[in-house]
Formats: structure tokens, sequence, C-alpha cells
């Protein structure tokens, strides 16, 4: 990269092909068992947050100067991610007096925090709920999807990860404002 001695951007590009590694595995398992059985096991999300953390940290001492910050950021977004999904399961079973969520989506969430941060996670949390939005209100339509009828979540929070540690959060922000009409 620009002003980046070669050492250091093959180091650079040797954890990020890594960790993809590791992430997509991860996340293709998660994918497929929520397909199957409508379930996240939580020691396959355990791993991914701390992989997660283990690849920030990585990335995170190969920099110069030692980025303590980002360390921190991911860690408060994996907070974040299983709070706020588990708060919204809690609320919307209460308003719809059944499961909307299952607790192992805010887990899955909480890996996402962990990989991406916080605008990583946010934009991946976009992107999860627009693709299920889309893909349930067409199952729906279609009769596939019947009233009340559970509706694997994890797939579409997986993908809105990978295609966020693919290209990036502000790719995808700067996507969302030229959609929405606005310039940066």
């Amino acid at each position: 990269g620009f002003g980046v001695p070669p050492a250091q951007a093959t180091t650079a590009q040797l954890i990020n092909l890594t960790g993809g590694v590791v992430l997509v595995s991860l996340l293709m398992a998660l994918t497929l068992i929520d397909l199957d059985h409508l379930w996240l096991p939580e020691p396959l999300c355990r791993a991914g947050v701390v992989s997660g953390w283990i690849t920030v940290t990585w990335m995170a001492a190969s920099s110069t100067p030692f980025a303590a910050d980002r360390l921190l950021a991911h860690l408060l977004a994996a907070c974040a991610g299983l709070l706020v999904l588990e708060g919204i399961s809690n609320l919307a079973e209460r308003a719809l007096g059944q499961p909307a969520l299952g607790l192992g989506d805010a887990k899955l969430a909480a890996m996402g925090g962990a990989w991406l941060g916080p605008l990583g996670l946010a934009a991946s949390m976009m992107l999860a709920v627009l693709g299920g939005a889309v893909i349930g209100s067409l199952a729906r339509l279609s009769g596939r999807l019947g009233p009340r009828e559970p509706f694997p979540f994890g797939p579409f929070i997986a993908a809105g990860i990978w295609l966020v540690w693919l290209k990036g959060a502000p790719w995808w922000w700067q996507l969302w404002l030229a959609v929405m009409g606005q310039t940066s």
C-alpha cells in the first residue's frame, strides 16, 4: 500500500487472508446449521467472537503505532451486538407473544461486532435486515412462509458480516448514501 513498507503490506495481507478463511468457515457452518435446524450453536458463535478478537489484535499489533483504540472499539461492538439483539428479541417476544429472534442471532451479532467494529456491525445488520425483509416478504407473498412460521435470520446476519468484511463498512455507507440521494 501507499507509504507502507512491503513487509508490512505482506503481513496485513496475510492477516486478512487468514482471518477471512476463518470467518467464512464459521459463517458458512452457522448458516447451514441455522437453515437446517433454526439454531445457531453458542460454541461456534463464541469461537467466532474469540477468533475475531485474535484477528483484530493481530492487525492492531502489526500496525505502527499499536492500535489499542481499535481493540476497544471491537470489544464494545461485540458487547453492543449481543445486548441490542437480546433486547430486541425480548421486546419482540413480549409484543408478539412468541419468540421473534433467537438468542443465537444475538451471539452471531456479537461475533460480527468482534470482527467488524461498530460501523461494520451497523452496516452488516442493515444488510441483514434489508435482506431478511426482502426474502421474508417474497416467501410470505409466495406462500412458502406461513403466518408466524419460524424463519432463520442467522444466514442474513452472516451474509451481512461477510459482505462488510469483503468491502469494508465505509463502502457500504457510501453506497447507502448514494441510494438515498445523498452526496458526500
